[in-house]
């Protein structure tokens, strides 16, 4: 199945089925990149994990699936805008976008962030930004947050500290 595995999303595990995903990349006020810089590129291990993620100029691939296009128009592809000392990668699923930010640390290390799903009040704060909500298929419970970034969010959630604790992946080689 093409592109069965989203970035990224396999290596963390999630308790919770609730998502959160933004109707435009973010973050908004940045111009998205046409390649993907050399101090995010290479083949790092996940941790504690045997599968790999290999990061090319012009895409991702996890393990043997698909490669993920950077700046590709189906569900899995990328769009990677600079934030602070890392960068946002917009995974596109269903015409929403999947938040994963990315920061270099050092030469051997890549830390990958993403919304918090596991802790209520995080996801509490996430169903206020909502501009719309999903339901779960024949109840009333969330299964999707969309919100409408506007400039600034990706300040928000830095700010409010929204992401995840890091997972760090580890460079295996250049």
């Amino acid at each position: 199945m093409k592109k069965s595995m989203y970035f990224l999303l396999l290596m963390l595990a999630m308790c919770s089925c609730t998502q959160v995903l933004f109707m435009q990349p973010i973050p908004i006020e940045a111009q998205a990149l046409d390649r993907i810089p050399e101090s995010l590129t290479g083949t790092f291990k996940v941790s504690k994990e045997k599968d790999t993620v290999t990061i090319f100029p012009e895409g991702i691939r996890m393990g043997q699936e698909e490669a993920m296009k950077l700046n590709g128009q189906e569900n899995g592809d990328i769009i990677l805008k600079p934030y602070g000392k890392g960068y946002v990668a917009n995974v596109l699923e269903d015409s929403a976008y999947q938040l994963v930010y990315l920061v270099p640390k050092g030469k051997k290390t890549l830390l990958v962030y993403m919304p918090e799903y596991n802790d209520e009040k995080k996801l509490a704060y996430y169903a206020r930004m909502a501009s719309r909500i999903i339901p779960k298929e024949g109840t009333k419970e969330p299964e999707k947050y969309l919100v409408q970034p506007g400039p600034g969010i990706m300040d928000e959630i830095i700010k409010r500290k929204l992401l995840s604790k890091p997972t760090k992946l580890k460079r295996l080689r250049k």
